[in-house]
């Protein structure tokens, strides 16, 4: 479903269909369709999955995803991004991705902007250390 020649928006219709609509993405569901081989492959982490669910909704935009002190961009808006921006190829290759600063937030979004795409920001609310602890004491509240 990664793949350009898998491509479907959200009612199933490939970019070829009349219908199509291409500001959608059709992303499978992470329990019901083989979540753990994607899991396996590095694509149904979390975050990642948060990303899937963005782009399911936005995916005519190029994703500025905040991740710490940083912006990365994933899979197909990694390879707009690092065209118009020339920004560098982070190391993983089995998730294509770019990255930045996040004070260069702004120059970046201009860039892309300026070359026809529109951008969303997604900006980091809480940290996986957070996270661990909220899930934690909700459980323990849970228990009692």
């Amino acid at each position: 479903w990664m793949k350009p020649e898998n491509l479907r928006d959200v009612q199933g219709l490939r970019p070829t269909d009349p219908g199509y609509n291409g500001s959608t993405l059709w992303v499978p569901d992470p329990i019901k369709q083989k979540a753990e081989y994607q899991k396996a492959q590095g694509h149904n982490t979390p975050m990642l999955m948060q990303y899937w669910k963005l782009k399911a909704a936005h995916f005519d935009k190029v994703a500025f995803f905040k991740v710490g002190k940083f912006y990365e961009i994933f899979y197909y808006d990694a390879f707009i991004a690092q065209r118009v921006c020339g920004l560098k190829w982070m190391s993983q290759d089995k998730k294509p991705h770019v990255g930045f600063p996040e004070m260069a937030k702004h120059e970046y979004a201009k860039q892309i902007l300026a070359a026809g795409f529109k951008v969303v920001v997604v900006e980091q609310v809480e940290r996986v250390v957070e996270t661990n602890q909220r899930k934690n004491e909700e459980k323990n509240l849970r228990l009692r």
